[in-house]
């Protein structure tokens, strides 16, 4: 993988490709792990390619959300945030899949425990730069198996505390492990 500059301010190049071509990959892949065009109804009320109608109904109608919709919500609300506070890089790839799969606040607070620092819940710059410290100190790959493993942890806790309700999501194993550098 070519990246340019200190590992924090890096710019995805895996073999040339251009940041627009590895975003469209990774959300490829995101609509394929949130279910792809299957319309099933979860606690978010309607869903389709991982869309909820609780998050997006008010915008959309979920049951008639197309490819391109999807495309276009996870890249400007769900990436878009992650890439200007971190850049464009594969953690970023993996906070924005957290983000989509548990939502906002809890990602910011796996991140920030995964980094050892104060758990607030603001993706603010003391945790920003803790993020970046480490990209630089460990890598990509090790910041990212820090996040997947306190991803699991997280999953692991939300089970013991209702078994009856969430240990039926056999699937957030395979979620937490996900890592773009190896997909």
């Amino acid at each position: 993988m070519g990246n340019i500059g200190s590992i924090a301010e890096q710019v995805f190049k895996p073999e040339g490709m251009e940041w627009e071509e590895s975003e469209y990959q990774f959300i490829t892949g995101l609509l394929e792990r949130e279910g792809g065009s299957k319309r099933v109804k979860d606690s978010g009320g309607w869903t389709r390619y991982g869309i909820s109608e609780y998050a997006h109904g008010d915008e959309y109608v979920i049951w008639d959300l197309t490819e391109e919709d999807a495309r276009e919500i996870y890249k400007y609300e769900y990436i878009k945030p992650i890439v200007d506070r971190v850049g464009k890089n594969n953690v970023a790839f993996k906070i924005s899949d957290m983000n989509v799969n548990i939502g906002y606040p809890q990602t910011v607070k796996i991140v920030q425990k995964a980094l050892g620092v104060d758990i607030d819940g603001k993706f603010g710059p003391s945790t920003v730069n803790a993020l970046k410290k480490a990209m630089d100190k460990w890598g990509e790959d090790e910041v990212i198996d820090r996040l997947s493993e306190t991803q699991r942890s997280f999953y692991d806790s939300l089970r013991a505390s209702n078994p009856e309700k969430y240990g039926k999501y056999g699937g957030w194993d395979e979620r937490a492990k996900y890592n773009p550098i190896k997909e």
